[in-house]
């Protein structure tokens, strides 16, 4: 009823401070939004790290076969996917997790492992998600310095941590920057953690894009670090954003509690059946893999010969520095029908994330900046 008229009344919430002060989440530009504000007919979206190719052709084939028992519940413990999931990382099943999207379980992490009067860490320009379930669950969240060139410093971590620290944060390659701590370094910061008692979340959502060989993956972690918790998610390489499922990898002490503390059929019946066809489609994470090296190469050596700074990236997008206003850059090419992450929300001016697309949608991106940056 938009001609309704409501009688003023004051609720008078009794609300938080912490939530009070919270700053809401501000996702990518929707396509359809955009289409609308600047009448027109095609708009290729750049600014949320989606896979472009996407989803697992099998686990869209699994989708459609689960569709006929939609009204029924999932199994509550997820044990087909969890026992899909270990089979794959050779871990036993009590040693995973299920969340709604890895952001799920980094919540879930906050409310188990923290209380108001401790805190955790990230490195600076750190995924923004870790900030906003501290602040949102009333516990400090503090952010180590980084190095130049936005590397991580191990250091500059160990140094933030105290005795009131129960959680480090370190997305590996980091969102936004798509800047990877290498093995050695890895090691060492979960190794000091461990000596603090402090928890590692390591957040692995881009790991299966990165070319470097020294990229330890969770199972081998694991065997060394028991304060580990790994990561990983089915929205990006698998290209099941939409469905909304990921993981936590730990050890089963730690896993037990999360598990608690998880709600009952937080995931649908479809997206763990997607999730589960998608681990076997190997051809088309590698066919994936592969078009995503290709292009990113080719789109970073583009970007560069436009007089733009482009950072080393191991992820499925890259992070630019225009080298001028990016809120006004990024207005200029909603015109043209490309959506592009500005980054103010991280105090960025002038830098810019930007996933990479099929081939026809970064040509369209460069061309369109070509002509912006005239």
């Amino acid at each position: 009823m938009p001609n309704a008229k409501y009688v003023p009344f004051d609720l008078k919430l009794d609300l938080s401070e912490h939530l009070k002060k919270l700053k809401p989440y501000v996702s990518g530009k929707p396509i359809e939004q955009t289409k609308r504000e600047f009448g027109l007919s095609e708009v290729i979206k750049l600014a949320s790290n989606e896979n472009p190719t996407g989803a697992s052709p099998r686990a869209l084939e699994a989708v459609r076969k689960t569709l006929e028992q939609s009204h029924l519940y999932p199994d509550a413990s997820y044990q087909s996917l969890k026992n899909a999931i270990a089979k794959k990382r050779m871990l036993d099943p009590n040693q995973v997790v299920v969340g709604a999207g890895s952001n799920e379980i980094i919540d879930l992490a906050i409310r188990v492992l923290l209380h108001p009067g401790q805190n955790c860490v990230a490195p600076a320009y750190s995924f923004i998600a870790y900030q906003l379930c501290a602040e949102l669950n009333g516990v400090e969240f503090r952010t180590a310095k980084l190095d130049a060139d936005f590397a991580i410093s191990v250091d500059q971590i160990l140094a933030v941590v105290d005795a009131n620290t129960r959680v480090v944060f370190l997305a590996n390659p980091n969102n936004p920057t798509g800047i990877t701590l290498e093995a050695k370094e890895l090691r060492r910061l979960a190794s000091g953690l461990l000596k603090k008692n402090v928890i590692l979340c390591l957040d692995y959502a881009y790991w299966e894009f990165a070319d470097s060989k020294d990229f330890p993956a969770a199972e081998d972690l694991l065997v060394d670090y028991p304060n580990l918790l790994v990561l990983h998610t089915f929205s990006k390489i698998y290209g099941l954003a939409g469905f909304r499922v990921g993981y936590g990898l730990g050890r089963p002490e730690l896993i037990q509690w999360i598990e608690r503390a998880r709600q009952p059929f937080n995931v649908s019946s479809i997206a763990i059946e997607a999730a589960i066809a998608a681990l076997e489609d190997q051809a088309f994470l590698i066919r994936v893999k592969e078009q995503n090296a290709k292009e990113r190469e080719r789109l970073a050596m583009a970007l560069s010969r436009l007089g733009l700074r482009v950072y080393g990236s191991n992820a499925n997008f890259v992070f630019v520095d225009l080298h001028r206003d990016a809120e006004q850059v990024n207005s200029e090419l909603l015109k043209r029908g490309v959506i592009i992450r500005p980054l103010l929300n991280y105090g960025l001016k002038t830098q810019v994330r930007v996933t990479v697309g099929l081939p026809q949608e970064n040509d369209k991106l460069l061309k369109a900046l070509k002509e912006v940056l005239v």
